[in-house]
This record gives C-alpha cells, structure tokens and sequence, in this order.
C-alpha cells in the first residue's frame, strides 16, 4: 500500500511538470558558421596527418593566421616574414601583402616519430636506441614540399644521424 501512495505522488507531481520548450517550438534555430582555412593550399601540402600532434596543431595555426585582420598587417609593405613556436620547434613563413604564405621553414626538435619512421629505424638498427629528433619542412607557394625527419641513434660509444622521409625511406 505505501508503494501504490508514493508512486501515485510521484505520478501526480511527474504530471504538472512543465516540458523544456513552449508548444510549437521544435529546437533551436542556429546561423550557419563559415569555416574556413586561409591558407589552403600551405594547409593540404604541409600538414601531414602522421607527424607529432604539436606539430599538426602549429602548422595548422599558420595555415589559419589572418595576416589582413591582425595588427601586423601594413599596407605599406609588400612581404611580411614572421616566427611561430612552441615549446618543440619554429615555422619561419612569409607572407604577401594579400596575406597567402608564399614559403616557410619549419624545424622542430625531439618530436614523436610517425609508425613508418620508427619502423625503418628499428629494423635497420635493432640494438640502436634512439637520442635526438628533428623534423624539418621546407614549403614554397607553387613547388613541392620538403619533409625530412633526423634521427640521431647510439649505441655504446657509437652515434649515427640518419635521414628519412614520411614514409621511412632513407634518404
């Protein structure tokens, strides 16, 4: 009996709730957002979705860096050479007055390796432990891409520095 009284409490009190919108209003109208990269063609030939995670992160803050909307922007200059960093490496990019990139250097230091990188080194030199890395793009507006990873390797009094591509492909 004390359980037929209290659910038939909670019934009641379940019934007068109020629902979260008023009757005829199905959601929430949002306007549409515009993503977009200004830099798009730096964006699709250096971002290489297999390389460190901060390495991604940075590349793709230079792709999107607004040179027009920032306070760097005069209309004054024709090119604009400017430094991005975090705490494992720099992009050196150029900028033209239209605010596209029109080449960057780019080197980062100990950095995760990619799978494929890690892979060749391993099987190349398998008592071998790895030192140091490096990372290093080189991007001009209209020619390929340069990526070369370097990989410093020990073992006991012996060091080797070697130089691969994305793919794991010494060079």
């Amino acid at each position: 009996m004390k359980k037929i009284i209290i659910g038939l409490i909670f019934f009641g009190f379940a019934n007068h709730m109020n629902a979260q919108f008023d009757v005829g209003l199905h959601g929430i109208h949002l306007e549409p957002v515009e993503i977009k990269i200004i830099n798009l063609d730096y964006a699709k030939k250096v971002i290489d979705k297999n390389a460190a995670l901060g390495v991604v992160n940075l590349q793709k803050e230079v792709a999107n860096f607004d040179l027009i909307a920032s306070e760097l922007y005069d209309e004054e200059r024709n090119i604009f050479p400017l430094k991005f960093e975090y705490k494992h490496g720099k992009i050196y990019a150029t900028f033209n007055e239209d605010g596209i990139i029109l080449r960057s250097f780019e080197k980062f230091k100990n950095i995760a390796l990619p799978f494929a990188v890690r892979r060749t080194v391993k099987e190349l030199y398998p008592n071998w432990s790895l030192r140091k890395t490096s990372y290093e793009v080189t991007y001009y507006l209209d020619e390929d891409v340069e990526r070369t990873y370097y990989v410093q390797i020990i073992k006991e009094k012996q060091k080797k520095v070697l130089r691969l591509d994305t793919s794991g492909r010494l060079l």
